[in-house]
């Protein structure tokens, strides 16, 4: 291909950096930005981390939301049925 001041087609460009994550970096100069700031590679386990953690957290919320819903039930069932006994019992006197 035909070069204009330095300038290369993504294709071979691509060929050169090859893909980094699920994002193919088509300008050499930002992979280069990003690779000499390793910060982006080193937080990006931390990154797994945190999600993981959050997830974790997100279904131990739903767990103990689930047995709060549980508990208000049950709670509600037995006023229910105290109150039909309560009902009941005035009636008969």
């Amino acid at each position: 291909m035909k070069h204009f001041d330095g300038v290369k087609s993504r294709n071979e460009t691509e060929a050169e950096v090859g893909i980094v994550g699920p994002f193919a970096m088509p300008n050499k100069l930002h992979f280069t930005e990003l690779n000499d700031n390793n910060d982006f590679f080193r937080k990006e386990p931390n990154v797994k981390e945190e999600n993981q953690n959050l997830r974790d957290k997100l279904i131990n919320m739903e767990a103990a939301k689930n047995q709060t819903e549980d508990k208000l039930q049950s709670t509600t069932n037995r006023s229910d049925s105290l109150s039909n006994q309560l009902e009941e019992s005035e009636k008969k006197t």
